[in-house]
């Protein structure tokens, strides 16, 4: 019996989405876990050289036990790529920085008798708190995406450029 059945799901566009593995949905890059991206700059939608820029990227919160984290590979173009290094070495080299400061204060009242404690011990915890504010900042400009939600079958992220999400489809999924 080749009677076709009118009631039946429509089977190409759900062919098409098992195929797929990334979709725009508005100004968010939905993307399945464990999926790679386009060889297009994801910043300007330049086409790139085949080089990925690795990224680990967590969400949530450990106060609330919903916590997980996903390693991606985000393709950039030279110039962005360029960018992100930067960002990437100017992090790590305050962290070392705020580490040598850290050892200067415990250092200094030793080299110092006229040096008094009381002073000393109120200037460490503001130069800790600034250093992690720093290194906050500096984390969030180092990642060129950055996730919205992350869960067991999708990646959804923000910053991409409209250009590279208007190349993509429209999620399905909603």
């Amino acid at each position: 019996m080749n009677a076709i059945n009118p009631y039946a799901p429509p089977k190409a566009e759900l062919d098409l989405f098992l195929e797929r593995q990334y979709w725009r949905d508005g100004k968010t890059l939905v993307l399945r876990r464990n999926s790679a991206l386009p060889p297009r700059c994801v910043k300007c939608n330049a086409v790139t050289d085949g080089e990925a820029a690795v990224r680990k990227l967590h969400w949530g919160s450990l106060l609330t036990l919903h916590y997980r984290k996903v390693k991606l590979d985000i393709p950039l173009c030279a110039t962005h790529s360029r960018r992100y290094r930067r960002a990437r070495s100017a992090r790590l080299t305050l962290r070392w920085l705020s580490l040598a400061l850290v050892a200067a204060f415990f250092i200094a009242p030793q080299l110092s008798r006229a040096f008094t404690l009381s002073g000393y011990f109120v200037l460490i915890p503001i130069a800790l708190l600034l250093g992690a504010l720093a290194q906050r900042i500096l984390s969030a400009l180092e990642q060129p995406l950055k996730p919205l939600r992350i869960d067991a079958d999708f990646t959804r992220l923000r910053g991409a450029d409209k250009t590279f999400l208007d190349s993509l489809l429209d999620f399905p999924g909603r």
